[in-house]
């Protein structure tokens, strides 16, 4: 079946880069349309996380139709076209991350000339993306119109959702702390399954003896979390179940419980690894560190603030007056905050983020990544391929650099401290536990003794009871 799947995705990498090529046709100055499609090329010219999602969650739900001979509908999505609306996936994550470039000044986006050029770049993807929509799906216009319908929500709830990490995730929100969960309005709130949002809340708060602030602090960060990832691939499931009409309850809730945890997994993992300083399809490794720079609070940023103590260097840097979030990026790419992280402070940050992340928030990832796995019937052979997706939370190459981060000399002599301090305790309790049990009776054997000592010279023999304890012994 590996041997099948990797065909699979082989074959699919051969239709995404036919259909990266169809993009090359904007009438713009080649200059400019090689900038505005350097994400799609990064992304497009090898596996894709998200046009895998659709590509073998519509076989998934193709195959557990044909199996339960459920009704199915393939007049406008079909194995030869499910690849038009794979592709509109990467295409929407594309535009949501050269805005992500502009607002946490990523990917070298520190100068005017550069926040200028990833703000058009976003622009003319997204109109690309719409245009892509009309060349492939305009023979039914209603079925046009319900495409670009969906993918204009999934960009709304994406800015909502940067508003919301803006207004609410960042470290001053966290500090003064919630005394209620801020409402996202309506139309936001609406969206946000709060079934499996108070599942997470409440997995978390368990693991983590959260205080009430805590918990609402995380609730907003779920669901920014929804905002900027599930919905995504909500977004794309449903639109998927619609085209083909399934109206199978069961099937439908496998696949959109599938979407809602794979999509907090996916970012959950993205937030994990902002500490490594390695380049993936859509950022550089200069970009490492970008959540503590811009004072985000983050997945593994919020189990450290709730775990540690208040004299850490995260908390320092967090904590240092000076860093704003909106002063000029020039100010910020030479600030001495900046500088102090990236050339000395580094990797006593990931030494100091290590435990919190390989104790707690992997754990819980993976915990989500379970959760999505067990949505699915494994009877369907698709479903092992979506199952193999969420390995991303198990293990990949960004976490194998976290677990081989080295502590310093000091720390491995405080942890080595700790440990001489746990083994003498654990002997100490042993010691205390079998002392505890022979007292009583090595004070019996006293008394036996003292006893004998008491009765010679008399003619009275000595008690039975005594000498029987004596002998038990």
């Amino acid at each position: 079946m590996l041997a099948d799947r990797k065909k699979a995705i082989k074959r699919l990498v051969s239709l995404q880069k036919k259909e990266l090529a169809s993009l090359y046709s904007t009438g713009l100055a080649p200059e400019w349309e090689r900038f505005i499609l350097q994400l799609p090329e990064r992304k497009l010219s090898k596996p894709s996380q998200r046009v895998q999602f659709v590509q073998f969650m519509y076989e998934y739900i193709a195959e557990y139709a044909q199996k339960k001979q459920i009704a199915l509908d393939e007049s406008v999505i079909n194995k030869h076209s499910i690849i038009h609306l794979a592709v509109l996936a990467e295409l929407v994550i594309d535009v949501q991350y050269y805005e992500n470039y502009i607002i946490d000044g990523k990917n070298g986006a520190n100068s005017t000339e550069l926040l200028v050029k990833y703000n058009n770049a976003a622009a003319h993807l997204k109109s690309i993306t719409f245009n892509y929509i009309s060349d492939h799906f305009s023979d039914d216009l209603k079925i046009e119109k319900e495409i670009r319908n969906e993918i204009q929500l999934m960009f709304d709830m994406v800015n909502a959702g940067q508003q919301a990490e803006q207004c609410y995730n960042h470290y001053n929100s966290f500090a003064k702390g919630f005394d209620m969960v801020p409402d996202f309005g309506s139309m936001v709130e609406g969206r946000i399954n709060k079934v499996y949002l108070t599942q997470l809340i409440d997995h978390f708060t368990k693991a983590l003896n959260l205080s009430p602030k805590e918990i609402n602090f995380l609730n907003v960060y779920l669901k920014r979390l929804n905002l900027t990832s599930v919905q995504l691939f909500k977004g794309f499931a449903e639109l998927l179940l619609k085209l083909l009409k399934i109206e199978n309850d069961l099937l439908k809730h496998q696949v959109l419980s599938y979407a809602e945890y794979f999509g907090y997994t996916v970012q959950l993992v993205n937030d994990n690894i902002d500490i490594v300083e390695m380049a993936t399809g859509s950022k550089i490794p200069e970009d490492a560190f970008s959540d503590l720079l811009n004072k985000n609070i983050t997945f593994p940023l919020f189990i450290h603030l709730v775990r540690s103590k208040k004299n850490s260097i995260v908390h320092k840097i967090l904590d240092s007056k000076d860093m704003s979030r909106h002063a000029s990026y020039e100010i910020r790419k030479h600030h001495s905050v900046v500088r102090m992280l990236k050339e000395k402070y580094s990797k006593k940050v990931c030494r100091a983020l290590k435990a919190d992340m390989l104790e707690v928030a992997i754990p819980l990832t993976k915990d989500i990544a379970k959760r999505a796995e067990g949505c699915l019937d494994k009877a369907i052979p698709s479903s092992e391929v979506l199952i193999n997706m969420c390995e991303i939370a198990y293990q990949n190459r960004f976490y194998d650099v976290i677990e081989k981060i080295e502590l310093s000399i000091s720390e491995k002599l405080l942890e080595k401290i700790n440990e001489i301090k746990i083994k003498i305790m654990g002997m100490f309790l042993g010691v205390h536990n079998k002392t505890k049990s022979i007292l009583p009776k090595f004070w019996a054997l006293k008394k036996g003794t003292d006893q004998i000592q008491n009765d010679k010279g008399s003619s009275k023999p000595a008690k039975q009871p005594v000498l029987n304890q004596i002998t038990t012994l």
